[in-house]
């Protein structure tokens, strides 16, 4: 799965995770808010043992790990498809629930705890990613429009080279004021 434990010493010694998104995410700020949402998930989860799906599940307990190892692979599969709009099955009861609005459950609970931690402010994009749509979904949105490829490519060239500009100029503003 997506999601791996690492460190110097596995599994004994693990001092970070990897997760692998599968949407580009070629924006700065869009990185950052995605990480700060996982830095806090991570956070909840550590605070809140009991949250862990081995303990918390509803799925039936005889082949518990089993059944919550499928229903991550198949969610794995649907968001890899169909990315924000997948419809997933939740690992509390299996219940079907789209991607995006289980993020946004999730942002409701994490806000919280990143604004305890002083990084709340870094999730604010995660809202329009959530209504917009990431890079991949915007770029079929246009190919269903009509759009050819080649086209939407330039145009993201040129809207990411935009974007880094701006980014650059507000980043080395803020340095010389300081």
């Amino acid at each position: 799965v997506s999601v791996r434990p690492n460190g110097s010493n596995r599994p004994y010694n693990l001092n970070r995770l990897e997760l692998r998104i599968c949407d580009l995410i070629a924006n700065p700020i869009s990185l950052l808010a995605v990480m700060a949402f996982l830095e806090a998930r991570l956070t909840q989860l550590l605070q809140d043992p009991q949250l862990d799906p081995l303990i918390l599940s509803q799925l039936p307990s005889s082949n518990r790990s089993d059944d919550l190892l499928t229903l991550t692979q198949e969610n794995e599969q649907a968001a890899a498809r169909f990315s924000l709009d997948a419809t997933l099955r939740h690992w509390y009861d299996g219940r079907e629930i789209l991607a995006r609005d289980w993020i946004k459950d999730l942002y409701v609970q994490v806000y919280p705890i990143a604004k305890e931690k002083g990084f709340s402010c870094f999730l604010s994009p995660l809202q329009k990613i959530l209504r917009e749509g990431n890079t991949a979904q915007q770029w079929l949105k246009q190919y269903d429009q009509g759009m050819d490829v080649k086209s939407i490519i330039k145009q993201a060239i040129i809207t990411l080279e935009k974007e880094e500009r701006e980014l650059e100029h507000k980043l080395c503003q803020h340095i010389l004021v300081a």
